[in-house]
């Protein structure tokens, strides 16, 4: 059952994750007509609806394809024990916030295509997720509901996002009772920066979520010290004042646990210790396969599939 899943906690950090960046693709979709019509000097007419429609593609077409570009990339650094899922994750969700500002408080056409660019460079999500799903949940009986999880989120963010980027679009025109008269301020001046900076919100509270609660599935990163971890477990320690009771018990690693005198342990011989100690260096390291090697007719298939989807 859905209450079976394994790991609901980090499961439900990343789903929030996920909700976070539909609800910033699509809430422009309401308003964007509007705001394009905007873009036009004081003294100068505004652009036709032919041109408007036009550079609606652009806009469009700006972020999928800056993402396009370097989604490759944000998968290697995810791979990279230097960079890892969770700070991949972390960057995209942040790269997000800031070209949704961007977009928001843009005055011209070049500058929102600008941030556009900016947002979709940045974020490399979608695939990185799906991998921490594959490694949070590792039985099979869980993966299929595990997996509808993001999909499922996406939707959600499709449908709420055009109604909270309407609502909020050009809020001195839409609720004149709410302002003074003259009212000059900063929501008069980008009349389409709200839906933006509430969009920005949510994803800076997402990318908290991230810090403080998301573990790493790398590989080779587990286990290695997590400030952000260690900062909520110490505040949530305080909260609810669960303290230590005692040493408790820790995981002793081969070699801090086996020597000579663990009979039991080595078998009776330091030699059996030796041949179970982790090996350090380059050897000790998975073997990271050529990129070329993911090209097979399978994926091939999918990726066809799935393109031709995606262009309908």
């Amino acid at each position: 059952s859905w209450s079976s899943l394994p790991k609901k906690a980090q499961l439900a950090i990343l789903t929030l994750s996920r909700l976070s960046e539909p609800l910033t693709q699509t809430s422009l979709q309401s308003y964007m007509f509007y705001q394009l019509k905007s873009f036009h000097p004081p003294s100068g007419p505004p652009p036709t609806d032919r041109t408007v429609a036009q550079q609606a593609g652009i806009l469009a077409a700006a972020f999928t394809g800056a993402q396009m570009l370097t989604a490759v990339l944000w998968g290697r650094l995810a791979d990279s024990e230097r960079f890892g899922r969770k700070k991949v994750i972390l960057v995209g969700l942040l790269g997000s916030a800031i070209g949704s500002l961007g977009f928001g408080f843009s005055s011209s056409f070049a500058m929102a295509v600008f941030w556009r660019a900016v947002g979709g460079m940045l974020n490399g999500n979608m695939g990185v997720m799906r991998t921490m799903i594959s490694e949070i949940v590792r039985e099979k009986k869980f993966q299929s509901r595990a997996f509808l999880l993001l999909p499922m989120t996406f939707n959600i963010g499709v449908i709420v996002g055009p109604l909270l980027g309407g609502l909020l679009a050009d809020p001195v025109g839409s609720y004149p009772g709410l302002f003074v008269e003259n009212y000059t301020g900063w929501m008069g001046r980008w009349p389409y920066a709200l839906p933006n900076v509430v969009n920005a919100g949510f994803l800076g509270c997402s990318a908290l979520g991230v810090v403080f609660g998301l573990e790493e599935t790398l590989e080779g990163l587990r286990g290695k010290k997590d400030w952000g971890l260690k900062i909520s477990g110490w505040v949530l320690r305080r909260l609810f004042r669960r303290g230590k009771r005692g040493p408790g018990y820790t995981a002793l690693s081969m070699e801090e646990g086996v020597g000579e005198e663990d009979i039991e342990l080595s078998g009776g011989t330091s030699a059996a210790a030796d041949e179970h100690k982790p090996t350090r260096g380059p050897a000790a390291r998975r073997k990271k396969l050529p990129f070329r090697r993911i090209w097979t007719p399978n994926v091939l298939f999918t990726l066809l599939a799935h393109g031709l989807l995606a262009m309908h």
